[in-house]
């Protein structure tokens, strides 16, 4: 396993962590902001790690900092996309516009809570940033919960972990006792259950399923959480 890790533009959250399982044929887990691409490839270059012969892009969950990055990869290699049905509409181009707007009509909830209005524009511009963005459609493989994924560099098992998205997902090596646990498992920042909505454009209780998420993982036979 090759742990990577590429910049995000808010430096009081860290970098996104990238993983490779190497083949070949590769597996990665979690691929950065597609802006983050050139240093990404300079990675894996000196990793010596073939793009091109990456096979499978494992995404936690649909958030820009760990997908949009698969969009260079598939276009280099062909690779298959898995993620979770639920996270797939936040690959699609238009996903992070529409998201704005969601939270546009929030506006008047946030002011009560106490959210500086200037502050409040300034976060959501921030989804409507191009360098976010897919630019075009991709077609993700649906994985479910439990699901065994047979790869070309062994087997995971995908447990469901919603909270932080609907739709996230951990992967767990039971052989070799790791864990890749996206968003769920953050060491020094807040994991974050955002506001949320689902495909009929309500509210999403992300923070009820945040900690149900924590309690079922909690007796996991883990001895490296990535």
């Amino acid at each position: 396993m090759v742990p990577l890790s590429t910049p995000i533009p808010w430096a009081q959250a860290g970098p996104v962590h990238t993983y490779v399982l190497r083949g070949p044929p590769h597996v990665v887990i979690d691929t950065g902001y597609a802006f983050a691409w050139p240093e990404l490839s300079a990675q894996l270059s000196r990793e010596e790690i073939a793009v091109e012969d990456v096979a499978v892009v494992l995404i936690t969950h649909g958030h820009p900092d760990h997908a949009s990055g698969a969009e260079e990869i598939v276009t280099r290699s062909g690779a298959q996309v898995l993620l979770h049905p639920q996270d797939h509409g936040k690959l699609d181009p238009d996903y992070l516009e529409v998201k704005a707007e969601q939270y546009l009509r929030l506006r008047p909830w946030f002011a009560r809570e106490g959210v500086p209005p200037d502050e409040f524009d300034a976060f959501v511009e921030r989804f409507r940033a191009p360098r976010h963005r897919f630019t075009r459609d991709m077609t993700p493989v649906p994985v479910t919960d439990g699901e065994l994924l047979d790869l070309p560099t062994g087997p995971l098992r995908a447990i469901a972990t919603p909270g932080h998205t609907p739709g996230h997902l951990l992967y767990l090596d039971g052989e070799r006792r790791l864990a890749f646990s996206g968003d769920h498992l953050l060491g020094d920042i807040s994991p974050n259950p955002l506001l949320d909505f689902d495909d009929e454009d309500r509210r999403y209780r992300s923070f009820p399923d945040y900690l149900d998420s924590l309690a079922r993982i909690e007796d996991l036979d883990v001895d490296l959480w990535c």
